[in-house]
């Protein structure tokens, strides 16, 4: 539950980011990239393992990197739900990497303190 917490927390964080870096980027209201981060920790739970396993054989053809298309799609999923406006496939795909940037800072620092 802690992880989830923490996935929650971090997606909306690099949401927020991308809202301020990148003027192109408008978001509702003040919980919205609270709501994308929730939205998103449960795509990324439920639909990123069917995602992974269906898409394998492009995962190994392209040596990894068409998981970044896989999260870049999640990202426009949960920009499209949460009502958060990201013009453009390569706009969201910066964002996937700054979700995917930020998740991994997390989970490396969580791993660091339980030591």
């Amino acid at each position: 539950m802690e992880r989830f917490i923490l996935k929650i927390f971090s997606n909306a964080l690099a949401f927020y980011i991308a809202i301020l870096i990148f003027p192109g980027i408008h978001a509702g209201g003040i919980f919205t990239p609270l709501w994308a981060g929730i939205v998103l920790a449960i795509i990324q739970i439920t639909l990123r393992p069917v995602l992974v396993i269906i898409l394998s054989p492009f995962i190994f053809l392209t040596v990894g990197l068409f998981t970044l298309i896989i999260n870049t799609w999640m990202v426009m999923l949960s920009a499209f739900i949460a009502q958060i406006k990201i013009p453009g496939f390569w706009l969201c795909l910066v964002v996937a990497l700054c979700v995917t940037v930020l998740n991994l800072f997390v989970k490396r620092l969580r791993k660091v303190s339980t030591i």
